[in-house]
């Protein structure tokens, strides 16, 4: 089976109380020592005081290097754009990126897809929304808007929550794309592994990685309806995370790599429009920055009634 990467996470306990119960001899000690009488080591070897309140864990996490492809890995990598390490800044809210640009594709020689070219922006605002971080662990929401013509609009989006009830449901198909990593193919992988987003890095830096099965949503009835293949897409996140006093924190640095493995609903017309450059082959992959922009959190403008309310 496939050795997962441990990172480190603290606890904030009250010193009194726990650490004496928990740790031999601490009142005595230098540094402190657990159970077994081994000193306890923070994630780089270094021992901690006594009469700390901090606690270093141990986390498991899959290894970004065989959970992500090796296409978007390497790329990334070769942009500067991959942040290693066990202490990732904490990161919530809604952020919004509202100037993506391609800065590379790497598509399969069968590709003929059109809608993400080098060298130019893409249209439409991406949101993604962080919460329930435990230091390496958290959930990402993602939505964007689409709007095909005026008036008309649909939503693409995913859940880590979604994504692990259809991969979980769908995992047999998973395994059997190309562009699958080993990793998954292990017999004793656990597909709870899809309900998270995991982040790694040393603070302000990050890199978070995860996987999604993107739908649409309705909100309004449309003359169509969007096709709606749910394309798995790896995903790659990295930047410097800025905190503010004002709780204006913001992304910097920010880059966003994407590799489609493949769909889950499949058939005749999907091939179609696959043949159409209308949908990306199998393997193909695109790195994205901000334009030199920061991700901001959305500023909510009140309505009519809110104004109202104030006057």
């Amino acid at each position: 089976m496939k050795r997962r990467s441990l990172s480190t996470t603290l606890i904030l306990v009250s010193a009194g109380l726990f650490l004496t119960g928990f740790f031999s001899s601490c009142l005595k000690e230098e540094f402190l020592k657990n159970e077994d009488g081994e000193y306890v080591t923070d994630s780089l070897g270094h021992k901690i005081p006594s009469d700390s309140t901090i606690i270093y864990i141990t986390q498991e996490i899959p290894d970004i290097n065989k959970f992500m492809p090796d296409i978007l890995l390497r790329h990334m990598n070769q942009m500067g754009a991959l942040h290693y390490g066990t202490e990732p800044p904490k990161i919530d809210g809604e952020f919004m990126a509202d100037y993506m640009f391609v800065k590379k594709t790497i598509f399969m020689p069968e590709s003929n897809y059109q809608n993400i070219v080098e060298g130019s922006p893409i249209g439409s605002s991406y949101g993604l929304t962080f919460y329930d971080q435990i230091w390496s662990v958290m959930k990402c929401d993602y939505s964007r808007l689409m709007q095909p013509a005026p008036n008309m609009y649909f939503y693409e989006c995913s859940t880590d929550d979604s994504t692990y009830q259809i991969l979980h449901s769908n995992f047999d198909k998973f395994k059997e794309y190309d562009m699958t990593p080993d990793y998954f193919k292990d017999g004793n992988f656990n597909t709870d592994e899809f309900k998270n987003t995991y982040i790694i890095g040393s603070k302000p830096y990050f890199t978070m990685f995860f996987y999604q099965v993107l739908r649409n949503e309705l909100p309004v009835s449309l003359p169509f309806t969007p096709k709606d293949f749910r394309p798995v897409i790896a995903n790659i996140i990295s930047g410097k995370y800025n905190e503010s006093a004002d709780g204006l924190d913001n992304i910097t640095d920010f880059y966003w790599g994407r590799q489609c493995i493949g769909y889950i609903k499949t058939g005749d017309v999907l091939n179609q429009a696959i043949e159409e450059g209308l949908q990306p082959y199998y393997g193909d992959a695109w790195i994205c920055n901000n334009q030199g922009h920061p991700l901001t959190h959305p500023v909510n403008e009140p309505d009519d009634n809110e104004s109202n309310d104030n006057e």
